[in-house]
């Protein structure tokens, strides 16, 4: 049978397509390989992935497709309705909500493709999911998981500082990827999942309340005082990065990296909750308010989020998303310029060889092509999109489908060895030469095709 290599978003682990399927299943359920705990958003990944094959090669997967579906239900089932995970804690009471989002919009696809009964089953699990909130001054905050839940009684396994910035739960760990990974999740289900209009307005209400949180804590001042740490933390976090370099193990960078660990870190942590914020002077974004400060690689996932939010921004005609839209298309651009120009490139690359995670930036360059105006790409993304690629397999959107990053309603193109192909939101075929480091990216196929991806039905 014939295989692929990809990327699978989620655990960022490599793996053949169909011939690996296996291994992220245990006793009917969807595990994280590296631990062997539930976890659907390999499982979703991995769909799309099934997906983009068929549409390379013909193939039919649909038996391994609803193979992924059914374990996603029954796992649904055998807890009670919605999934649970206990990855940090073992307790049944911990629950990722990135997991659960990604589990959402696998039965959404799963519905479209006639593998799920009824529009009811996505439907419930996101009001469930959607649960899971803190009510913040500007509106709504999606948690990243249960524990974050004033009503949880498991402790946080990581120390953190126990914030009230913009009014929130102490805690509440205000993790920014997981909440804009929800509002992606609403957008997409009200757009692809049939649903009374009683429940599409509710819906409506929680997506605008969180879309007014979001553009409250990316536009938030905190003056002189966050000037002053961001100067100095833009040098000490650079300082860090270097210590990447290789040799990585040599004596001197782990004597740096650890006096800036223990000494530097834990005085950020009580300052980022002093002094909240998630942009940073110098392009970088935060994670979270209350954490350790130490998950680099969550610069490029902010950026994969904020890249696909974009694109269900662009596709409404809401002049009240105008505003968001333009402060998001800011943020990436300087946060991908950051990435390549920064010393945060040299951390990427090293880190590369230990996880995938580096392909979320590939896929945030072409989300973000999708929804930008001007016909030509970037040479320095371009150039740095494919010093990955030549590092690690493409993801399924790179393959060429993914509801969310690349427009599946015009085909891809011929695929072929060296070469990434596909269709961007705008739908706008893109060439990218990995090896010569070119991109050609041509005019929309038809304005038929542009409106019905990029624009569509309003919500």
């Amino acid at each position: 049978m014939q295989t692929e290599g990809i990327t699978v978003i989620g655990s960022c682990v490599a793996a053949k397509v169909p011939e690996d399927l296996a291994l992220f299943f245990a006793n009917g359920i969807l595990v994280d390989r590296r631990n062997g705990t539930p976890m659907e958003m390999d499982g979703y990944s991995l769909y799309l992935a099934l997906k983009a094959l068929e549409m390379r090669t013909g193939r039919d997967y649909s038996v391994e497709r609803r193979a992924l579906v059914d374990a996603v239900l029954h796992r649904m089932s055998a807890c009670n309705g919605f999934w649970r995970h206990g990855a940090w804690t073992g307790s049944d009471s911990e629950i990722h909500l990135r997991f659960t989002a990604a589990a959402i919009r696998l039965l959404a696809e799963g519905l479209a493709d006639g593998l799920v009964s009824s529009a009811s089953i996505p439907l419930n699990a996101l009001r469930k999911h959607l649960a899971y909130r803190d009510i913040l001054e500007m509106g709504n905050w999606f948690l990243h998981d249960s524990l974050e839940s004033p009503a949880s009684n498991v402790a946080q396994p990581a120390p953190h500082t126990r914030n009230r910035a913009w009014s929130s739960s102490p805690t509440n760990c205000l993790v920014l990827n997981t909440h804009i990974d929800t509002l992606i999740t609403i957008f997409h289900v009200l757009r692809r999942v049939g649903m009374p209009d009683a429940a599409r307005r509710s819906l409506r209400q929680q997506l605008e309340s969180g879309l007014g949180a979001l553009h409250g804590v990316l536009d938030a001042d905190q003056g002189i005082p966050w000037r002053v740490l961001t100067s100095l933390d833009s040098r000490l976090r650079a300082g860090m990065f270097r210590t990447y370099s290789p040799p990585r193990t040599a004596l001197w960078k782990r004597a740096v990296r650890g006096v800036l660990v223990r000494g530097y870190f834990p005085l950020r942590q009580r300052l980022r909750a002093r002094y909240p914020g998630f942009v940073w002077d110098d392009g970088y974004l935060e994670r979270d308010i209350s954490l350790r400060g130490l998950y680099f690689e969550y610069h490029v996932a902010n950026l994969y989020d904020l890249s696909i939010l974009l694109i269900q921004l662009k596709r409404q005609k809401r002049s009240s998303y105008a505003a968001l839209a333009d402060r998001c298309a800011v943020l990436i651009d300087r946060g991908i310029d950051y990435v390549i120009e920064s010393d945060y490139w040299t951390f990427l690359l090293s880190t590369t060889t230990q996880h995938g995670k580096a392909i979320l930036l590939c896929e945030a360059i072409i989300a973000r092509l999708g929804t930008r105006s001007e016909a030509a790409a970037p040479q320095r993304w371009i150039s740095a999109y494919c010093r990955i690629r030549r590092l690690v397999p493409p993801s399924p959107a790179l393959l060429g489908y993914d509801p969310l990053v690349v427009n599946e309603t015009v085909p891809a193109g011929t695929p072929s060895i060296g070469f990434d192909i596909g269709t961007l939101a705008n739908a706008r075929r893109f060439t990218i030469d990995i090896e010569n480091e070119r991109c050609v990216i041509e005019h929309a196929a038809s304005n038929d095709a542009r409106c019905s991806h990029c624009e569509g039905a309003q919500i």
